[in-house]
């Protein structure tokens, strides 16, 4: 992980039971160095915030994007 494509700084060997959070916006190259041994991947990602809108409901913030 690093701040550009090209300056990945941070390197971590990891093994079976870890999580690899990597923060939005940060470049990544994650590797499966385990040979046959399968590495599960798991993407989660969310909407930015409205800047200045709250609302009540999610049916009304959901009406709102449309």
């Amino acid at each position: 992980m690093g701040a550009a494509k090209d300056k990945l700084t941070f390197e971590k060997n990891v093994s079976d039971g870890w999580c690899v959070l990597v923060p939005a916006g940060t470049w990544h190259n994650i590797t499966n160095i385990g040979g046959d041994a399968n590495a599960g991947l798991c993407d989660l990602r969310a909407r930015p915030p409205h800047a200045g809108k709250v609302q009540a409901t999610a049916a009304v913030a959901e009406a709102g994007q449309r």
